[in-house]
């Protein structure tokens, strides 16, 4: 826990509850590479790893954010279901079906013919692949000024809803918060 507590901003802020993986971690137990950690003090969330500047086609770097709780608008999850790429490969298959029937009796035609549809095949093979590697959900904690999005291919389903309950506690916590008034005294 002093490991953790030297990566916060303020000494008196206490650590609610950690999420994370190694990528090694994450390998064995989801099969996808990645490496994340997020952090819950009472007054902020500290996240490192892969950032996406949009929830589906949105700039991904690697890079650390820290994010005051009274600056978190939202939380949630989003389901991306690319399905473009299932459009695309049953095109690909319908044409490569397309080309057969219209495919002439010359053996140079039907040669260019086998190539076309071997194209076609592959490109509708490499298309439902992109499909189920791009499929996925997300955790999504959206603050003034950006969105940090978790792939929930990297955590578990649980450790994230139990990370979002207490998130939203903490937030509760400093949004009823009334700081007490400083009496003004006027200077004579």
């Amino acid at each position: 826990m002093s490991d953790l507590q030297s990566i916060v901003s303020d000494p008196r802020e206490n650590i609610i509850a950690t999420l994370g993986n190694t990528t090694l971690q994450s390998f064995l137990t989801t099969g996808v590479i990645g490496k994340m950690s997020l952090m819950l003090t009472d007054k902020r969330v500290y996240f490192k790893g892969k950032i996406r500047s949009g929830m589906i086609f949105g700039t991904k770097y690697m890079g650390e954010e820290i994010v005051d709780l009274k600056d978190i608008t939202g939380t949630g999850f989003k389901k991306i279901n690319p399905l473009g790429y299932i459009l695309l490969s049953i095109l690909s298959f319908i044409f490569g079906i397309i080309f057969l029937a219209l495919e002439g009796d010359s053996s140079s035609m039907k040669n260019v013919g086998i190539v076309i549809r071997i194209i076609a095949i592959t490109f509708g093979i490499i298309w439902i692949i992109s499909y189920i590697i791009q499929r996925r959900t997300i955790f999504y904690i959206n603050y003034a000024g950006g969105t940090v999005c978790v792939d929930l291919r990297l955590v578990s389903y649980n450790e994230i809803v139990e990370f979002n309950r207490t998130l939203r506690i903490c937030k509760d916590n400093i949004t009823n918060y009334v700081q007490p008034a400083i009496p003004y005294h006027p200077v004579h």
